[in-house]
């Protein structure tokens, strides 16, 4: 066993520390148990009061000489142990924040979750305890102030995000930092909110300046090629002349087209960054597909306006939609949005086994009513496409009853819609209206956690949409991790009692260990005195004797 992994595993932490400190000391160095100085590091136990800031410095050490962080999640022993897993395992978690606070590349990412995972809930929570730092000051004081360590909480959130536990969103250390982040970086959302709400205008104006022209012009006119609107000569349409109409349109044109451009400009910058999560994200794909129809039907490449009005219809409906989903990461309505999402993939989810029946149904009516053609009357079943959206207007609650040929084939008729009223209409829209009082429901119970998820993926996505900025306008951005609980509201008044019960039980902790720490030096002087009589009582009895030896000098 080499020298320094001996030292640790005698818990002589003084003396591991000098060696570290050491310019030939090998910290790379495996004993025959494949164990590297860290996996004995990450197992000491502390004998002594001291024995923390010992174990703190040696960590520091052993990084200063260039050891890989990583190896405390890679490195297995022969036992199939690593320095984290045995950390975990012995629930040191002091040592796991100090594992932890780095940037993590995925590999070492999917042990650390695969190792906390199998952890217990508490020890979980103990180690969001040692994730941040405060001063001496009173925990009632207003110049009490509360330090948060970066990267351990960033890889917890992350930890937090993708495990089954998001209620420790909620953990006080966790909901400050996600909250002092939102509240640096939310005016750069709201510009981008502001951009994209710019976007919508003039794209929304400019299709129903178009599509209005189009409604009042006459069927005679003479179409001006590469443009969308078309006009014709007489001195008015649409309440102007065709100069001014002219004019009007190529400018609304042309301010979208900028506006499209810095929008495909936004896009490419977060592919740049991180185009992996960018693909994973299905939000991104309605952008793009946004972007495609935009451009296609207001650039003047398809000159068809038919084909031009069901562009122009998608372009509206995905313009919207993206809004809706946009304002959806606000933290006032994420909880909406959350509950819109939820109620939404929970009926595509029961739907796509109940799409058959409705199948059915539909085919059925096509067959019996496809004959109700009388005169100008409409025919509701035409063909098996119409019979269908009709077949899903009816499962809405739209049956018009009144309007069925039920004649046409009688009793076959009456009883193939008698069974589509009550398994349908009846059985199956009560099963989804059940499953959505549920989702909304169970979505209320765990608001604050949803709010806050919400809230991780924006500023995310902000930070991602910044680090491609200049640095002029980058450098607005506050890094500072340090609050004021007491003075700044960044969490509700149940977290920051939370936040100081933390404290003050890290207080309390420490000021054992400093009493104990006194009573030990207190016993080992008292050692030492004790001692020092003793060699004291042994010197005046030798100076006794000696004075003995002078006064009778024949003896």
């Amino acid at each position: 066993m080499p020298l320094i992994h001996a030292t640790a595993r005698s818990g002589n932490l003084g003396v591991l520390e000098m060696l570290l400190g050491g310019e030939t000391t090998d910290v790379n160095v495996k004993d025959n148990e494949d164990r590297t100085i860290i996996h004995w590091w990450a197992r000491v136990s502390e004998k002594n009061p001291d024995d923390k800031e010992k174990l703190v410095n040696c960590f520091k050490c052993i990084l200063e000489k260039g050891f890989d962080r990583n190896i405390c999640f890679e490195a297995k022993d022969n036992s199939d142990f690593t320095p984290f897993s045995t950390a975990v395992e012995r629930g040191y978690s002091e040592r796991v924040v100090l594992m932890l606070d780095d940037n993590i590349d995925d590999t070492a990412w999917d042990y650390i979750h695969e190792v906390l995972e199998s952890a217990k809930g508490s020890f979980v929570k103990s180690i969001l305890d040692y994730c941040f730092e405060s001063n001496g000051e009173p925990v009632n004081s207003e110049d009490l102030e509360v330090t948060l360590i970066y990267w351990p909480i960033i890889n917890m959130i992350a930890y937090t995000l993708d495990s089954p536990h998001k209620e420790l969103l909620k953990h006080p250390v966790l909901s400050a930092f996600i909250n002092l982040m939102w509240k640096k970086v939310k005016y750069f959302f709201f510009f981008n909110v502001a951009f994209y709400v710019v976007f919508l205008a003039f794209l929304t104006a400019y299709i129903l300046f178009s599509e209005f022209c189009n409604i009042q012009m006459n069927r005679d006119v003479t179409n001006i090629t590469n443009d969308l609107i078309s006009f014709n000569n007489n001195n008015s349409t649409c309440g102007m002349s065709d100069e001014r109409r002219y004019s009007t349109s190529q400018l609304l044109r042309y301010i979208l087209m900028v506006l499209l451009a810095l929008l495909v400009f936004r896009e490419v910058c977060q592919i740049y960054v991180d185009y992996m999560d960018y693909i994973r994200k299905k939000e991104n794909w309605l952008e793009l597909l946004l972007i495609i129809v935009t451009f296609t039907s207001c650039s003047g490449i398809v000159d068809s306006i038919e084909a031009n009005k069901h562009l122009f219809a998608f372009a509206i409906l995905l313009g919207w939609v993206e809004l809706v989903l946009l304002l959806g990461r606000i933290p006032l309505l994420s909880v909406q949005t959350e509950m819109l999402k939820t109620v939404s993939l929970t009926f595509l989810r029961f739907m796509a086994g109940y799409i058959f029946l409705t199948l059915a149904f539909a085919i059925s009516f096509y067959i019996l009513f496809k004959e109700n053609e009388e005169g100008d009357e409409v025919v509701l079943f035409a063909n098996p496409f119409i019979s269908a959206l009709k077949t899903i207007a009816m499962f809405a609650g739209e049956f018009d009853a009144s309007g069925l040929p039920f004649d046409t084939l009688p009793y076959t008729s009456h009883i193939i819609f008698v069974l589509f009223v009550f398994f349908v209409a009846i059985v199956l829209l009560n099963l989804l209206t059940g499953l959505a009082v549920g989702d909304t429901s169970k979505a209320g119970e765990v608001a604050k956690t949803l709010s806050l998820k919400a809230r991780v993926y924006l500023i995310y996505y902000i930070f991602v949409v910044c680090s491609v900025l200049p640095s002029f306008i980058t450098r607005y951005i506050d890094t500072s991790t340090t609050f004021s609980p007491n003075k700044e509201h960044i969490i509700v008044s149940t977290e920051l009692r939370s936040l100081k019960r933390i404290i003050t039980e890290k207080r309390e902790k420490n000021k054992k260990q400093e009493e104990t720490e006194h009573v030990e030096n207190w016993k080992l002087f008292a050692e030492k005195l004790s001692t020092l009589q003793i060699q004291c009582e042994k010197m005046q009895q030798m100076l006794a004797e000696i004075k003995s030896h002078l006064n009778n000098p024949e003896s």
